[in-house]
């Protein structure tokens, strides 16, 4: 992600809490309406629908590393992991692989 510097942020921070989306089909239609100005303002071009595309998968990315993560990784302490047996299983056969493979060698 391209940390914005604390100066950039100063202006956009009151406009972008202005907009309070309350549901997901609100923020949908925020971002889809911020990326198709900033589209028609640059030229509205091949290359600024590949710098609107690379925006959206980095702040996905960036958004699941940083939330999303942490979230599952407190819910996964909290419930137990659903894959415990398929990491077990995974394991053995890997075992089982490389047990082969220095049988064949």
């Amino acid at each position: 992600m391209p940390y914005t510097t604390q100066a950039d942020r100063a202006p956009l921070d009151p406009k972008i809490d202005a907009l309070q989306p309350e549901t997901a089909g609100d923020l949908n239609y925020a971002i889809t309406r911020l990326c198709h100005a900033w589209f028609k303002r640059n030229g509205g071009r091949y290359l600024q629908v590949a710098i609107v595309m690379g925006t959206f998968i980095c702040a996905a990315f960036e958004f699941y590393r940083r939330v999303a993560s942490p979230y599952e990784d407190r819910k996964i302490a909290e419930n137990g992991d659903v894959y415990t047996e398929f990491h077990k299983e995974v394991k053995a056969a890997m075992k089982t692989k490389e047990e082969r493979l220095r049988h064949d060698c």
